[in-house]
């Protein structure tokens, strides 16, 4: 109950996404950052509403679908371009060689230094995954320490028992209930 006495209305969960939802849903996959308050007034809703929509099963599971998508796309774009950059740093590099230019002539001509050709046709590279950047993977040093505590026994309990197991002396059952006994008193010493 609230403080007026009246009890807030309940809120049923969403059983599907109507073209609404799913406005609200493309709205926060281009806008990851935004915060569900900005969310609801760039969408024209309260902010209960758009808190209901958005955490409800059917929702998450639709916009971790969706974002999945949008940024599957945008990374292959992303890759496209750095792969481009490479391609053509690299022509650059190699109608270098080829030409057997010096690198003041090369700094002479139009466009960007032979070094800064090189320097960004490397960070496409190693961006694309062909150059590794020299760098090993990390050390990682794993101790592992186990301590074993064996229980001490007096020697004569030992051969005690030893002599009782070799010549099979278990057929009483004095020996059957000294034999704990002596290991007991083996323990206290």
């Amino acid at each position: 109950m609230t403080e007026q006495g009246l009890t807030p209305a309940k809120r049923e969960p969403v059983k599907r996404l109507s073209h609404r939802h799913k406005r609200v849903l493309d709205f926060m996959v281009r806008n990851p950052e935004m915060r569900l308050q900005d969310v609801a007034t760039a969408v024209g809703y309260t902010n209960a509403w758009v808190s209901t929509i958005v955490h409800s099963d059917l929702f998450q599971a639709e916009f971790d679908k969706r974002r999945a998508i949008f940024e599957n796309q945008d990374n292959r774009a992303l890759t496209a371009k750095i792969d481009k950059i490479a391609h053509e740093g690299l022509d650059q590099l190699f109608d270098h060689i080829a030409l057997s230019v010096d690198d003041d002539d090369f700094d002479e001509l139009d466009g960007p230094s032979f070094n800064e050709v090189k320097q960004v046709t490397e960070l496409a590279l190693k961006a694309s995954g062909y150059l590794s950047g020299g760098n090993k993977a990390p050390t990682v040093n794993i101790q592992n320490n186990q301590t074993v505590q064996t229980p001490a026994v007096a020697a004569s309990t030992l051969e005690t028992a030893r002599a009782r197991i070799i010549n099979g002396n278990a057929d009483s059952s004095e020996s059957s209930s000294q034999a704990p006994k002596a290991i007991e008193a083996g323990q206290k010493s």
